[in-house]
């Protein structure tokens, strides 16, 4: 079994479209995030490995949407977000 400290950097685009009838809008924004995560492998014999990496992570900027008026906030982006991943993997 083998542990890894690892660091993060995510990058991503926010889309987010309105619906009216008269005239739909949409708009298009970067999404920057940084943070760390641990990983995790536990061979499991015959070439095969269980990785297992959490972690988390924090935007560079926080976006909020809202419909008409600022005050009525439909979303936000979080202060922190989990992640995690599980995977099989086989080594030839």
């Amino acid at each position: 079994m083998t542990v890894k400290p690892c660091g993060l950097v995510m990058a991503g685009l926010l889309s987010v479209s309105g619906h009216q009838v008269v005239r739909p809008s949409s708009v298009g924004l970067l999404w920057l995030s940084a943070g760390a995560a641990a990983r995790m492998a536990l061979k499991l014999g015959r070439g095969f490995a269980l990785d297992l990496e959490a972690g988390v992570t924090t935007p560079f900027l926080r976006r909020e949407f809202y419909t008409t008026l600022p005050s009525h906030v439909v979303e936000k982006t979080p202060i922190l977000s989990p992640e995690g991943r599980l995977g099989l993997a086989y080594g030839f």
